[in-house]
């Protein structure tokens, strides 16, 4: 073998040393393009089609900056999509998906990672992060039907059926909805009944930007399952 192909045999290595696995289970009833984003790191192009009950190993860096993984729904063959778009392709090559959708969040570390299920800007699917460590804590399941019950201000209906449930902030962009400007603070941005109903209905993810305490989970995690539907 040569030096060259012993060289790049060794940094292969390394790269899957340092990687965690996040496998990607699509439990719904129907085809799903789950989209992802990170600062440091945007594998397999960022964007796949999955259809119902296949599943697929993501890897990514162990050090893994501000990652996202959400799921586009409703794409025709050009990819505009009734949810999450993030372009006309099936990978989203460093784009973040439209606003509005159900986000898994991560920021991982050797030492211990940060992980959350946010409806800041809204929810389209339910999404579950179950951690693979010991007493970790698995987030994002919900209950009822919370597109169903959108508020109807709030809820967005495409070909008769509802999709969406966006968030006050993405809605309106006010600074009192979105905790910015003199609303940036936990004292001056309280839970509001239209983001008590994320959290009535989805008691473990994000509701809000300061939905800290029962929401952001930090721990020692090997590798995760993320679920749709």
């Amino acid at each position: 073998m040569s030096l060259f192909k012993v060289s790049l045999l060794f940094v292969v290595l390394a790269v899957y040393a340092n990687a965690k696995t996040i496998k990607l289970q699509n439990n719904c009833q129907f085809t799903i393009w789950p989209g992802w984003w990170g600062k440091n790191d945007i594998p397999n192009g960022g964007g796949m089609k999955l259809d119902a009950g296949q599943s697929f190993d993501l890897n990514v860096k162990d050090d893994w900056d501000s990652g996202r993984i959400w799921a586009r729904t409703g794409c025709d063959d050009s990819f505009a999509c009734e949810t999450g778009s993030c372009g006309n392709a099936e990978k989203c090559d460093g784009k973040t998906g439209e606003a509005g959708v159900t986000l898994a969040e991560f920021t991982l570390n050797p030492e211990a990672d940060n992980y959350d299920v946010s409806n800041v800007d809204g929810f389209n699917i339910q999404v579950v992060i179950q951690p693979n460590g010991e007493n970790c804590k698995t987030v994002g399941e919900c209950n009822g039907d919370v597109l169903g019950g959108c508020p109807d201000d709030l809820k967005v209906v495409k070909n008769d059926k509802p999709v969406q449930c966006t968030s006050d902030c993405t809605k309106n962009q006010s600074d009192e909805a979105c905790c910015r400007g003199s609303h940036d603070k936990p004292e001056t941005c309280p839970p509001t009944d239209k983001t008590k109903y994320f959290k009535e209905h989805c008691p473990t993810s994000y509701a809000y930007a300061y939905d800290d305490k029962s929401s952001l989970i930090k721990c020692k995690v090997n590798d995760y399952l993320v679920t749709f539907c």
